[in-house]
């Protein structure tokens, strides 16, 4: 993965429709490398797809562990890794969640 041994920051990183393909201890990789290469200033920006059975059912028949992700999930990953909610956004077919840095000042390492 290209984030791996990339030392840069950036003010936005964006992950779009692809933590639903994931598993649960992928997902949690992705956020905590998305947070490892935000800036003290920087937002997460999560978009989604929102979970109903025949997505459920097409995660189960077209991916390996994949899962649709709920945003109380993210609410959870947000907490384990300092991050606030600084908007969710909710339409009929996606949904949409910012992620800042709780302690803007005082960044820690993971």
């Amino acid at each position: 993965l290209w984030y791996q041994n990339h030392h840069q920051k950036y003010n936005l990183i964006i992950l779009s429709e692809i933590l639903h393909c994931k598993n649960r201890e992928t997902r949690e990789y992705i956020i905590k490398s998305a947070y490892t290469l935000l800036d003290k200033e920087g937002e997460i920006l999560i978009i989604e797809k929102t979970p109903t059975p025949y997505f459920q059912w097409r995660m189960d028949m077209f991916t390996h562990n994949g899962k649709c992700i709920e945003w109380m999930e993210i609410k959870k990953l947000s907490k384990i890794y300092n991050l606030k909610i600084k908007k969710t956004i909710n339409l009929n077919s996606h949904y949409c969640v910012i992620l800042i840095n709780k302690n803007k000042n005082k960044k820690e390492k993971i």
